[in-house]
């Protein structure tokens, strides 16, 4: 009967895009789909939440650094002569 052999130690540095081992990418031996996952959920998860702040309560204001600053307002016409 053929044992598995040990699992490589933990590389903890490279939790998600560790160099690839025997039983799949990423840190400590084995788990790549599973870090792969909690990656994605996490992705997904902060997508949807500030895309609903968007929808509710307009682009935040940090977002593209000053862009929604207000313009000063432009002076009124000169009357036509």
């Amino acid at each position: 009967m053929k044992r598995d052999p040990p699992p490589p130690p933990p590389q903890p540095f490279f939790f998600f895009w560790g160099p690839p081992t025997p039983r799949g990418r990423g840190g400590g031996g084995g788990g790549g789909e599973k870090k792969k996952n909690f990656f994605c959920f996490f992705f997904f998860f902060f997508f949807f939440f500030f895309f609903f702040i968007w929808k509710r309560r307009g682009p935040p204001p940090f977002f593209f650094f000053g862009a929604r600053t207000r313009t000063p307002p432009s002076p009124p016409p000169a009357p036509a002569s």
